[in-house]
């Protein structure tokens, strides 16, 4: 297979690391550091950050690692900070209020919701400009974090007041945050009186992330139609709208041209970068099983799916994290990702599975999210898709709406739903048996009582966080998820997927999942891509994240598979001997994970066939057939 160019970096800034910033004679501010304070769970804190306004003389469509890294700072900042008088004067928006001024930028406006209390469907918008050699840079930032009763938002796929879905298939609530970013973007550089040629830069954390993306798309397509969407006396060129996402959950609707392309990738949006860690649960959602994805282009953090030795950038991101001023109040544990293991039953224990003990927390979480799509929502081909898609409407939107109200109505909460999340789980792994819960998930006619037990845990799990839920009700729409939960469960046990659910049983797994979206880890992750924080810094050669799935039907099958001469796979006989890549051996059979790039020499000793496919995110299906090989050794590149 013919590989694909590989990408440029821009060159590495010189000599101002550790300097103020400093005004040249010309007016423009050369690449210097500045502290920035950013919200997080456990309270407001600071770090640096590097700046330029040179990042902004290139083209939008050449990625800029450094523009990445201060576009996530900028992003963080957005954050509502958490300081108890600015909750109380509703200035939640100070951090990145005062890392504009810092940098130059003027005339500050945040917007009405940014005012008030959240509500359900409130989005935080900040605008400021600043002058680059005579052209105006607009920035507009995005509340990700600290916004409370928007998470409701984040859940809502048609329009709450009649169950209708969009036509033109996008998220409702990312689509009706994304209007708002560009009505009130609008609005400002015609109160500002900003007309002519401009340049435009947004960015964005998770549930903004989305808002940013869909904002920039249609931002995006208006440019190409010449319809004026900012207004008529305002000229914006696509490669003058710089758009950095940062693990931003999926909203655009997922149609494709006649080869399966994706129309949300085609070079209409090639201005728009989203940064994905393989291993955060958030931009898997919504489901590409329900027909959502991403405007533009999506690039993975270097990770063992996408790359043989990914040591290096993964000993600098470390490095970095363990830095951050948070670090050990966030990441109680460490790191954890690397600790995350499948896991199976011997006898009634819990153990890891010796023959997944390679298979990585981001390959699980994609088969955990396809099988809860499929089973909990029925969405089991493309032809249901829109038929999951009214059943998670009519049953489960309300539900999750109802839900983050009361948790965000008192004010009390003020922890993070990451750590709510945990604290429920755990407290059903205490509480429950485990003979009692699998027990439970294999007889239907038990599952009713699994959803009374686990209703009342609910309930007082959120009482934990000083939230009043008022049980009785709500219980109809609580127990609707917690049905969907229990049959799912039911569902894929029957099937013989034990790991799927198993998996989730463990409280070190728990951990390892909750830390996958936090935006220090994000952080870390493109700091050390950045020539500004590491001297030699990876090359992100395979951003788009692709990799190669080998599959045999045969649990017994043998395989052995070798790069540059050296074995990186071993299986025989159902036992993984060498796993130098992510295999596994489960009840469908033998799969192993290649990255793309390398040439691979595979063997195979068996008289089924080998089905190869290269999972590619610009497609339609995502994992697109290569070949099925009935061939003992063939080759792979």
């Amino acid at each position: 297979m013919k590989q694909r160019p590989r990408h440029s970096f821009s060159k590495k800034w010189t000599a101002l690391t550790f300097l103020p910033f400093l005004l040249s004679s010309c007016g423009s501010i050369p690449v210097g550091n500045v502290r920035f304070d950013y919200q997080s769970s456990k309270g407001d804190f600071n770090t640096d950050l590097f700046f330029a306004d040179d990042y902004f003389s290139k083209p939008s469509t050449e990625y800029n690692p450094s523009l990445a890294t201060a576009s996530l700072s900028f992003a963080m900042a957005s954050f509502a900070s958490i300081k108890e008088s600015n909750i109380t004067k509703l200035t939640r928006y100070v951090n990145i209020e005062n890392l504009l001024g810092n940098v130059g930028f003027k005339d500050f406006v945040a917007n009405g919701d940014y005012h008030k209390k959240s509500e359900t469907d409130t989005i935080g918008l900040v605008f400021a400009h600043k002058e680059i050699d005579g052209t105006p840079l607009v920035y507009v930032g995005i509340r990700g974090a600290g916004y409370e009763a928007e998470w409701a938002s984040n859940l809502t796929i048609a329009d709450p007041a009649d169950g209708k879905l969009r036509e033109d298939g996008f998220h409702y609530g990312f689509r009706k945050a994304a209007d708002q970013f560009i009505t009130e973007l609008k609005d400002y550089l015609s109160s500002k009186n900003i007309k002519g040629d401009i340049k435009l830069w947004t960015s964005g954390y998770s549930r903004a992330g989305a808002t940013a993306n869909i904002a920039s798309g249609l931002i995006d397509q208006s440019i190409e139609n010449g319809t004026k969407i900012l207004g008529e006396e305002v000229n914006l060129k696509k490669e003058n709208f710089y758009s950095y996402c940062f693990e931003p959950p999926m909203g655009a609707p997922m149609k494709e041209d006649a080869q399966g392309f994706l129309l949300a990738r085609k070079d209409t949006y090639s201005n728009i970068f989203n940064h994905v860690n393989f291993n955060d649960l958030v931009p898997l959602v919504a489901m590409k099983e329900v027909e959502f994805t991403r405007f533009g282009n999506d690039r993975y953090f270097p990770d063992r799916v996408s790359y043989l030795n990914p040591s290096k950038e993964k000993s600098d991101m470390k490095r970095i994290l363990e830095s951050l001023p948070n670090y050990k109040l966030s990441f109680v544990n460490g790191y954890p990702i690397d600790n995350f293991h499948v896991k199976t039953l011997k006898g009634l224990k819990l153990i890891d599975d010796p023959n997944a003990l390679s298979w990585t927390e981001g390959l699980y979480l994609r088969e955990f999210i396809s099988e809860l799509t499929k089973f909990g929502l029925g969405a089991s081909s493309r032809e249901k898709a829109m038929e999951a898609k009214t059943s998670y409407v009519e049953k489960l939107q309300p539900a999750f709406r109802t839900i983050f109200d009361i948790i965000y109505r008192s004010g009390n909460f003020k922890g993070s739903l990451i750590d709510l999340g945990v604290s429920m789980i755990n407290d059903i792994i205490s509480i429950f048996d485990l003979d009692t819960l699998i027990n439970d998930f294999f007889v239907a006619e038990q599952r009713k009582y699994l959803v009374q037990d686990l209703t009342v845990i609910v309930n007082r799990g959120l009482e934990k966080f000083g939230i009043m839920f008022p049980l009785e009700e709500v219980k109809p729409k609580v127990q609707a998820f917690i049905k969907m939960l229990a049959d799912f469960g039911g569902d894929v046990i029957t099937k013989g997927l034990f790991q799927i659910i198993f998996t989730l049983f463990s409280k070190a797994n728990l951990s390892c999942l909750g830390t996958g979206h936090y935006p220090e880890l994000c952080l870390a992750e493109i700091r050390a891509l950045d020539p500004n924080y590491v001297n030699e810094p990876f090359k992100n050669t395979n951003p788009d994240g692709k990799y190669f799935t080998v599959s045999l039907p045969d649990q017994n099958a043998k395989m052995s598979i070798f790069e540059g001469g050296h074995e990186i796979v071993n299986v025989d006989n159902g036992v993984v001997y060498v796993a130098d890549v992510p295999t596994r051996i489960d009840v469908s059979g033998v799969d192993a994970i290649l990255p793309y790039g390398p040439q691979y020499e595979v063997k195979v000793f068996t008289d089924s066939e080998v089905d190869v496919t290269l999972c590619d995110y610009h497609y339609y299906d995502f994992y697109l057939d290569v070949d099925v090989c009935s061939q003992k050794t063939f080759t792979l590149s």
